[in-house]
């Protein structure tokens, strides 16, 4: 944290000032009335900067902070430059005994007890929250235990049902009422106790035939201790609890000491969070994603998180990860270990949609042929691998400008660029060359972007090192 200063205000009187580039930040000589205080909290600024004090207060898109280098001044705080508050409860601190996980589209994870099955959706007994209704539209999957969601290929407007006794089983859901459910498909038709379910995952809700205009709002994911994710919009905190709005718009709190982490983002605002969480899961880790991660740390040394994950699996920890990111760079692919990663693709894809709607961007870098079905499966990209270069002059599109912008008209490939041409599932613009052959690809999604780029970054040049940062930075 930068120094502080007291500085004369239009009336003379001296108003403290933290010197940090921080836009609307506002201080007073006292807390607010009936603030209530939350206990030791670092506050971690967009820029870089970082504040710890205690919290007095959470409301209309700002943070009030008494800090801890100077306890007789409050700090008001803008959240939209705000990326993470720290808690002192740490994660896992308090293990839940919760038998069922509930998980939701907005990347919402909920420990508790499901309850019943309605004609609309689902009823939920949520650890710590209580009982709360969701429509069949924002539910993604329900777990009991440590059960693994069970997929079926190709059918994503149906019903994915496991029972505990093996079984697999794909249709309609529907209550039956005292505690029976049934599910009628092409292949079986069964009804089962509720209390039967190992996992049960939602058909994917049909698209809206128009989009809405992106509205400005905060989104706040909170993390607590026991591994419970709340994302929620309007984030509030008053006597000592933190609110959300919850899909559907339920509005939810919790303790502050059960909090571990808040992360911030503004969807529908013109910036993206200066958040990086380098995934390299399988890649390999001491070449083409050892030189990704050398890149970025320069260009990005300054203002920015950056974050390394190597789960090969959908973790709890990389949804946290993700949770707090504005940019998930995916490395290439290299470590690949056999398999068309189905199934790797379907468990990332509810918390990838999650993620671009609220605003994320996705970046994939040099995948190849093995991996074009975990991108389609992952709902990121459709496209079929064409051909690779190591030099030559590449144009951008006209739709391709803006990842081109400080390049020029062109640029030059390094070795093995992957070229790509985009499927119809999931369409995307060629950047460059062409439609039939492009090394750049992209697509809006949500309020965020999927951009595909062919170099592996084993080696660059002053133009690939310039897209890598419009593609991180791209709005």
């Amino acid at each position: 944290m930068r120094s502080m200063a007291a500085t004369p205000d239009r009336r003379g009187t001296l108003v403290r000032r933290f010197a940090v580039p921080i836009a609307c930040c506002l201080l007073w000589s006292a807390a607010p009335a009936q603030a209530a205080d939350t206990g030791d909290c670092m506050v971690m600024l967009a820029n870089g900067d970082q504040i710890r004090g205690t919290i007095q207060q959470v409301d209309a898109g700002s943070l009030v902070l008494r800090p801890t280098i100077a306890p007789d001044a409050v700090i008001r705080v803008s959240l939209e430059r705000i990326n993470t508050l720290v808690f002192g409860a740490p994660r896992g601190s308090a293990a839940s005994s919760a038998p069922d996980v509930l998980r939701l589209r907005d990347g919402t994870e909920l420990r508790g007890v499901l309850t019943a099955l309605t004609d609309t959706g689902l009823t939920f007994d949520a650890e710590h929250i209580g009982p709360l209704t969701f429509k069949a539209d924002s539910v993604d999957q329900v777990l009991r235990g440590k059960t693994k969601p069970a997929n079926a290929a190709g059918r994503p407007d149906c019903h994915v049902l496991a029972t505990t006794g093996g079984n697999i089983m794909v249709g309609a859901v529907k209550p039956e009422g005292e505690g029976l459910i049934s599910i009628a498909g092409p292949a079986v038709s069964a009804q089962i106790p509720l209390s039967a379910i190992a996992s049960l995952t939602f058909p994917e809700p049909k698209p809206a035939a128009t989009q809405p205009a992106p509205k400005k709002e905060v989104t706040a994911s909170v993390l607590l201790a026991t591994g419970v994710m709340l994302t929620g919009t309007a984030p509030g905190l008053k006597a000592g609890r933190i609110a959300v709005t919850l899909a559907g718009g339920q509005r939810v709190s919790v303790p502050t000491e059960r909090v571990a982490e808040v992360s911030f983002s503004v969807t529908g605002g013109s910036l993206v969070r200066r958040s990086i969480l380098v995934w390299g899961g399988h890649s390999d880790r001491n070449d083409e994603h050892r030189k990704t991660m050398e890149l970025v740390k320069a260009e990005f040394a300054r203002g920015w998180q950056i974050a390394e994950n190597f789960d090969r699996t959908i973790t709890p920890e990389f949804r946290r990860a993700l949770s707090r990111a504005g940019v998930l760079l995916i490395t290439e692919m290299e470590g690949w270990g056999g398999g068309d990663g189905r199934d790797l693709g379907r468990a990332l894809k509810p918390v990838a949609d999650a993620f671009l709607r609220r605003g994320g961007n996705v970046i994939l870098l040099g995948p190849t042929s093995t991996q074009v079905t975990f991108m389609r499966e992952a709902g990121l990209m459709d496209v079929s691998a064409t051909t690779n270069s190591s030099g030559g002059s590449h144009p951008f599109t006209t739709a391709g400008r803006q990842i081109g912008k400080g390049v020029g008209k062109a640029f030059t490939a390094t070795n093995s660029t992957q070229f790509y041409r985009s499927g119809t599932t999931l369409r995307s613009e060629a950047w460059a060359d062409t439609d039939a052959s492009a090394p750049i690809l992209g697509r809006r999604v949500g309020r965020g972007y999927v951009i595909l780029m062919g170099m592996d970054y084993y080696e660059h040049n002053e133009t690939t090192k310039k897209l890598l940062v419009n593609a991180i930075t791209y709005r």
